[in-house]
């Protein structure tokens, strides 16, 4: 009975070893970024978005865990309720196929224009102000 006992235990814990771990797997690092940007795209089936020219992964970083969302004003929300155009501020890891979302929050419409306004003078810019005069 100890016999097996030790056999049971030892099994286990070579399986630890064995199984590889998701951050492994997907080479993610261990430290945080947030960035804030313009959803551009969605895959659903995927679980993917291209948010600002960059690939994130809504799989999680084990690829079971999903991340949460929350939309303004709210504090639910899901992947499924993303779409084109939308302004968020996304907290992700870096993997070696993409960046892994650990967090999405969306944020309000205006969200970028009192930023745009103070960092470009569009006074400069001929094309700019027929685009801006045309809205």
């Amino acid at each position: 009975m100890v016999r097996k006992l030790l056999q049971l235990g030892l099994l286990l814990l070579a399986s630890i070893w064995v199984i590889p771990d998701g951050y492994a797997d997907l080479d993610v690092t261990g430290y945080t970024e947030v960035r804030r940007g313009v959803i551009r795209s969605v895959d659903y089936g995927a679980r993917t978005a291209i948010i600002s020219g960059y690939r994130y992964s809504f799989n999680g970083s084990y690829g079971y865990d999903h991340p949460p969302v929350t939309m303004y004003g709210s504090n639910f929300g899901s992947f499924e309720l993303l779409v084109r155009g939308m302004k968020v501020e996304v907290e992700f890891r870096h993997s070696n196929e993409s960046r892994a979302v650990v967090q999405l929050e969306q944020l309000a419409d205006n969200a970028f224009e009192d930023e745009r306004s103070k960092t470009l003078d569009y006074s400069k810019c001929s094309k700019c102000q027929e685009v801006l005069t045309s809205q």
